[in-house]
């Protein structure tokens, strides 16, 4: 059993996991604690997990996944971490963080645990990183959504903490049926829709359909035509990474292998001319990407695919259709409800103290370059800030 740790307790035997055989080996158990779980996110499931891991390793990250069992030996809870050596301006730091976080940016995380004993076991989670700060220099913990994890966090013997800038999740709440919640939609956006729906039929009449991709070879024809109308239309687009696009290339085959893939597209003449990536996971729809052909602008492909996707959503009983992570206006035409998700740092010796300054000083730097950097410039901002705050 874990150690007490303060006023915390715990009945949980609590591991960390750094062989990937090991880990390969959980697969099933894996998906036993997802299945009992019913807010665990798609972002820390077996298949994102593994992906990310093939795509994105590197020398310098060890896979430190907290495992906890029960009495019988039965896993119960999952916090997927990866230990991270990396140094800053001279001093090398061991940082715990999310598998999975950074350009891919994953959402809404939590310890993966049947919410009846969520509290209990992330307690016993974190009670074993304290028994073993010898390992580690501070946690920077990117995109979390349950308070349960910064209330333990805040409870804690911690040196420093502090709260990064939060991002913001627009999402739908979807009622039974699609007229209900299109009557309460905006008149204006109840105007517009109508109005791009008759202009496209008008100028092109049968050209142009939609559909929801269901094979293998179309999933890959259109993630060609996201990714290149992406580089069309913006000059810094995360699809001119190749790591990031050979990772939603392969996310996108296994989530059609697992049905979770909702690939929605509009084609003229059989090219993919808009495209809306999202992914059903659990009674949640994630609406990842969504990119149009600069030519068929002003048809509001996007909107129009928005439209379609979210009545899908609803026709297949999902509960919600999630945005994620950015506050874009075109999302707020959709809805007016949002949530947080929190980054939170914590530093348990000097040298997690300094990573948490360097982190400072980039938070610093970005919020005063959003108010004089012009927005197209804003990407390769945060890129120099984030290397001025290594060197200081």
């Amino acid at each position: 059993m874990c150690a007490h740790q303060g006023s915390l307790t715990c009945d949980y035997d609590v591991q960390s996991i750094h062989s990937e055989q090991v880990l390969d080996g959980m697969q099933q158990e894996w998906a036993e604690v997802f299945a009992a779980d019913p807010d665990a996110p798609i972002f820390f499931s077996w298949a994102w997990i593994a992906t990310w891991w093939r795509c994105y390793s590197r020398h310098n990250m060890t896979p430190w996944v907290l495992a906890a069992r029960d009495a019988d030996k039965r896993l119960v809870g999952l916090f997927p971490l990866m230990r991270v050596h990396e140094r800053y301006g001279g001093i090398s730091v061991f940082i715990l963080r999310p598998i999975g976080c950074g350009i891919v940016c994953p959402c809404h995380l939590q310890v993966v645990a049947a919410p009846a004993n969520r509290v209990d076991v992330t307690k016993a989670l974190f009670a074993f990183l304290f028994e073993h700060l010898d390992s580690w220099d501070v946690l920077d913990l990117e995109g979390i959504a349950d308070d349960t994890l910064a209330a333990t966090i805040a409870e804690l013997p911690f040196r420093r903490t502090l709260e990064a800038r939060a991002a913001i999740c627009p999402f739908v709440c979807l009622p039974a049926d699609w007229e209900r919640y299109h009557g309460g939609l905006d008149k204006k956006l109840r105007r517009n829709l109508k109005y791009f729906e008759n202009l496209l039929e008008r100028e092109h009449p049968g050209e142009v359909s939609f559909r929801r991709l269901v094979d293998a070879r179309d999933v890959t024809s259109a993630m060609d035509a996201l990714v290149a109308m992406h580089r069309l239309r913006h000059e810094n687009t995360t699809f001119n990474e190749p790591a990031y696009v050979a990772f939603h290339r392969e996310i996108a085959a296994r989530s059609l292998a697992e049905g979770w893939l909702r690939f929605y597209v509009f084609e003229a003449a059989g090219t993919t001319v808009a495209a809306l990536y999202c992914f059903r996971f659990g009674n949640k729809v994630y609406a990842y990407q969504i990119g149009f052909a600069p030519e068929w602008a002003r048809y509001s492909l996007g909107r129009l695919l928005a439209g379609r996707a979210i009545r899908d959503s609803i026709h297949e009983g999902a509960v919600e259709f999630d945005w994620l992570q950015g506050d874009h206006a075109y999302k707020y035409e959709w809805t007016d409800l949002h949530r947080y998700d929190r980054h939170v740092l914590a530093s348990v010796n000097w040298r997690g103290d300094a990573y948490l300054a360097a982190t400072r000083v980039r938070e610093r730097s970005i919020a005063i370059g959003k108010k004089v950097v012009p927005e197209q410039y804003v990407a390769q901002f945060e890129r120099l800030a984030t290397h001025l705050s290594l060197l200081s």
